[in-house]
């Protein structure tokens, strides 16, 4: 079964739904270090955004969760309409892949492939502020789980440049439909009861 997630608010790698305490061999890229190190995957953009007042990195990559982005890295590209594609390699993808976006203009679309490069369809976004001076309050994760495997994520704005930060992937059980519905229904019945 293959489930989209997001777009949720994101401030710091605490906000992932998943990590590795959720899945197998996890991988997050923060950019941090300048550089694309992470295994079994490459990306469509080489451009790291850094410095300067028009920076926005996931809010918490400086140490602190202030509102502010413009002290951390992130990955830009200027074709944002094209946007930003990461295609997993090697014997096995991932089952779980996301990443943040954190700046651009108009609606965000996120999409993933599965393991044949079928589209598992598309998530968007109008969470966009429109400003492009580090604000942090419009960064959202996008992600996809398919238990077959994702084989490409790729995320876009509607015009102008786009940034994207934490890219995330690993590799865990993609839970059934009736699975979460229990879950929500249960986290429900819960918060009820608590107040």
């Amino acid at each position: 079964m293959a489930q989209g997630v997001g777009p949720s608010v994101y401030t710091s790698a605490a906000s992932s739904p998943w990590g590795p305490s959720l899945l197998n061999n996890f991988q997050l890229e923060d950019f941090e270090d300048r550089l694309f190190n992470v295994p079994n995957v490459t990306k469509s953009t080489s451009s790291f955004q850094f410095g300067g007042g028009l920076t926005d990195s996931v809010d918490g990559d400086d140490g602190t969760i202030d509102g502010s982005g413009l002290l951390g890295t992130s990955l830009f590209f200027s074709g944002g309409s094209t946007g930003i594609t990461f295609t997993f390699t090697g014997s096995s993808l991932p089952t779980h892949a996301g990443i943040v976006w954190t700046d651009g203009a108009g609606s965000i679309t996120f999409e993933a492939w599965d393991q044949n490069n079928v589209s598992l369809g598309t998530l968007t976004g109008t969470h966009a502020d429109n400003t492009f001076g580090g604000t942090t309050a419009d960064d959202r994760f996008y992600g996809w789980m398919n238990a077959g495997g994702v084989s490409k994520i790729n995320v876009r704005s509607q015009s102008g440049g786009i940034e994207v930060d934490h890219l995330q992937y690993g590799y865990g059980v993609v839970p059934e439909p009736a699975s979460i519905a229990a879950l929500g229904l249960g986290m429900l019945l819960l918060a009820r009861r608590r107040k």
